[in-house]
């Protein structure tokens, strides 16, 4: 490969790297700010009251190697979302998103593929932990797309 292969396709990976932690970033912030939302304005009776801090793991063998998980802090009435990868000697935190805090771990550019091709394991994860979502707090995003779609934008 040429010189101007090698810049061509470094300047396209690199387009493409930034892309996809906007995507990731967008996505997970989207949906963790529902959540939060919904908390807040529904303060849930029982099934979602955050009376105690609560840990879930979304995990799939169609993304062998990738964990996201979920913990909800009763304490701070905060929800964090983190990304866990197998590196090869072990499993590392590539990513961190939390809903009050603002903790927020950097997405590796050797990362962010595994990490963007998994997003729809989270949020098969969190429309099953709170069926709210799906049913009420992100139809307005999805019908935004479709609008979006349907005039080529």
């Amino acid at each position: 490969m040429d010189s101007k292969e090698i810049v061509r396709r470094l300047v396209i990976g690199s387009d493409a790297v930034d892309r996809m932690r906007r995507e990731i970033n967008s996505v997970v912030g989207t949906v963790l700010g529902l959540v939060q939302k919904a908390h807040e304005v529904h303060t849930w009776m029982g099934e979602f009251s955050l009376r105690e801090d609560l840990r879930e793991r979304f995990f799939s063998p169609e993304f062998p190697g990738v964990e996201w998980r979920l913990t909800a802090y009763s304490s701070l009435r905060s929800f964090e979302v983190t990304c866990w990868l197998n590196v090869g000697f072990g499993v590392a935190e590539v990513y961190a998103e939390n809903s009050k805090t603002h903790r927020n771990v950097t997405i590796s550019h050797r990362d962010a593929q595994r990490v963007h091709e998994s997003l729809s394991l989270f949020v098969d994860g969190m429309r099953k932990m709170f069926p709210v979502l799906e049913d009420y707090y992100w139809q307005s995003f999805l019908d935004a797309a479709y609008y979006a779609e349907k005039n080529g934008w």
